[in-house]
């Protein structure tokens, strides 16, 4: 009982209360000891309100598209703020969280959590509670949750999902290979230690549909697999096997016919080595950069026979082909076997099979490739973008609009890489929303430069990473306003403030007028949508906001300030194509609704 002798008669009677509530509507689920040591970032919330601030020195901006959004601060903070401009908006969120491994990878409290703690397992799961029953609000109604995880939680964090999303909406639990026993893993292997090989991805769904993976039969975006036995056909919208594309087309079966060979990719590779027309037709033809870049990089072969061949050119050399392609590199074909035939269905963009179950292999390959991907040294921890783009594509036809993607475990910005990369294959337009603190620097050294090596193509040290992929951010930190005894002063600061939380609500950025104590004006990129905000306690410049709003031509969103949550909406009467609201009185209702669940603090009304 000593736990408890300091706790007063209130809070004692609460958490009976509280008790009670959890055994009358549980009688099966996870228990953990939530009083022992609560998140001092949390309780912090009763006394300072999250809010946003704008960094534009790190905005990117390349066209005239809506951006995406990078949010600097504790994802708590950050989730505070979405459950007020993006409830119920968000189509996907994807999420790496700790794994709480006790080798340094959790901190709870500024102190990292190791597994001598006897309540390692409990402060994870205080830490996970709080940001999934907010992030839950965040999903649209057929929203998605995909969350990483390996063996030291995974079951933990079943329980917990099941908990919050409910049991039935557990869509998938899957296994991903992320390595093969293989060199040094070899020797525990042998010495009878069961070797970790694979991690997990826990989907849930905020909707009825089960089927949410409806995009992966086909990989419409590489056109066909590694091993070249399946191939896309554009013209007809067809998948095929490769040698009946080869044969349906009227050149190169009158080459084979005319060469006495058969129609095989070994033996196209022999025809493109002798004969130029062949050689030409396959390289104006879709299907060349395909093929070419599957091949497998190799240095290993003798100088003298590399340097004579021309780039962009197939030889032979013994009993195999090579390409030396534009950039000089050499490539070893495959070689078209039997074994591989009409029935293969293996896809190099989703692993050994298209139509999976919960088993995806084929992720370990990607494990030396990690370290390149982003531009950026960050080289334990990193998701391959490969996984998280198929996730997203394999759920975007559940969504009939251009999705939302969020990540508040940004990390390196895996998940931000790979929108922008689906993006740029099928010319879709999501968008992503990614929130990290800055624990080591991570968001201003990993994050953010690798954000801007993807959309500017270039890395800091001027080297290139990729062509660029033309896309824009916007950079955020979070603030915070004082929640003042007084509340009318709360509700003021909270005003002047909170302009930047009502960009991110309406998409809307682009500061194009100020006046300093009153108001403020943002509009669009394509300058058809205005963002207005009058913030002043006082009214004694509201006559230069409407004369400023008349002149706008456009959508308009307008907020005013408001002490009780009314507005004499008549003084807009004359503004056209207005959408009026009063605050700050939202946004407060939002934290008080998490405080209440959350801590013992009740925001100021």
């Amino acid at each position: 009982m000593a736990k408890y002798d300091n706790f007063s008669k209130e809070e004692l009677i609460e958490l009976l209360k509280k008790q009670d509530k959890e055994l009358a509507r549980k009688k099966y689920g996870l228990v953990w000891d939530s009083e022992k040591e609560p998140e001092r970032v949390v309780l912090d919330c009763a006394k300072n309100l999250p809010v946003l601030k704008s960094v534009n020195e790190k905005d990117i901006k390349t066209n005239d598209d809506d951006y995406n959004v990078m949010i600097e601060g504790d994802n708590y903070h950050a989730l505070q703020v979405l459950n007020y401009t993006h409830k119920g908006k968000i189509d996907v969120i994807y999420i790496d969280p700790p794994y709480n491994t006790g080798e340094k990878d959790f901190i709870y409290n500024d102190k990292y959590v190791d597994r001598e703690d006897g309540y390692r397992h409990s402060k994870w799961l205080n830490f996970m509670e709080k940001r999934l029953d907010l992030a839950k609000e965040l999903l649209s109604d057929n929203g998605l949750i995909f969350i990483s995880i390996d063996d030291n939680e995974q079951a933990n964090l079943r329980l917990l999902c099941d908990k919050i999303f409910g049991e039935d909406k557990n869509v998938a639990v899957l296994h991903v290979e992320t390595s093969v026993i293989a060199g040094p893993r070899r020797v525990p292997a042998m010495q009878g230690s069961v070797v970790k090989t694979a991690e997990y991805v826990l989907c849930y769904t905020k909707g009825n549909d089960t089927k949410i993976f409806k995009n992966v039969l086909y990989d419409y975006i590489n056109g066909f697999d590694k091993h070249y036995s399946i191939f896309f056909d554009s013209q007809t919208n067809k998948v095929i096997p490769f040698q009946d594309y080869l044969k349906q087309d009227e050149f190169i079966k009158n080459k084979f016919s005319q060469m006495q060979m058969k129609i095989s990719l070994d033996n196209l590779w022999k025809l493109m080595v002798v004969d130029q027309d062949i050689k030409d037709k396959i390289y104006s033809e879709e299907i060349a950069s395909h093929l070419f870049r599957s091949g497998d990089s190799i240095d290993t072969l003798p100088e003298d026979v590399i340097a004579p061949i021309l780039n962009n050119t197939v030889f032979q050399y013994k009993e195999r082909f090579y390409l030396k392609d534009i950039k000089g590199k050499i490539k070893n074909l495959f070689r078209y076997k039997d074994r591989i035939g009409y029935a293969d269905d293996y896809f190099s963009s989703f692993g050994e099979r298209t139509v999976r179950g919960n088993l995806w292999k084929g992720f370990s390959s990607d494990g030396g490739n990690l370290a390149k991907e982003g531009g950026v040294d960050f080289k334990n921890g990193k998701k391959p973008i490969r996984l998280i783009k198929q996730l997203i594509q394999g759920v975007s036809s559940n969504f009939k609009n251009n999705m939302t993607i969020l990540d508040f475990f940004a990390g390196s910005g895996t998940t931000g890489e790979a929108v922008l990369s689906l993006n740029n294959e099928d010319k879709k337009n999501r968008k992503f929303i990614l929130c990290t603190n800055n624990e080591n620097h991570i968001a201003e050294k990993i994050t953010y430069p690798r954000l801007k090596n993807v959309i500017t193509g270039k890395k800091s040290d001027g080297s290139l990473y990729n062509s660029p992929i033309f896309a824009n951010l916007k950079y955020f930190k979070t603030d915070f306003v004082v929640n003042s005894k007084n509340r009318t002063q709360t509700k003021i600061n909270m005003a002047k403030q909170c302009s930047e939380m009502l960009c991110l609500k309406t998409g809307i950025y682009n500061l194009i007028t100020e006046q300093s104590n009153s108001f403020k004006i943002f509009d669009n990129n394509k300058h058809n949508q205005f963002l207005c905000v009058y913030f002043d306690f006082f009214d004694d410049e509201m006559s230069l906001f409407i004369e400023k709003l008349k002149k706008l031509d456009g959508n308009k969103f307008i907020f005013v300030f408001s002490l009780d949550d009314n507005l004499d909406t008549d003084i807009f009467s004359d503004i056209k194509d207005a959408k009026i609201e009063p605050i700050p009185q939202k946004i407060l209702d939002v934290y008080r609704k998490i405080a209440k669940e959350h801590i013992k603090g009740e925001i100021n009304d």
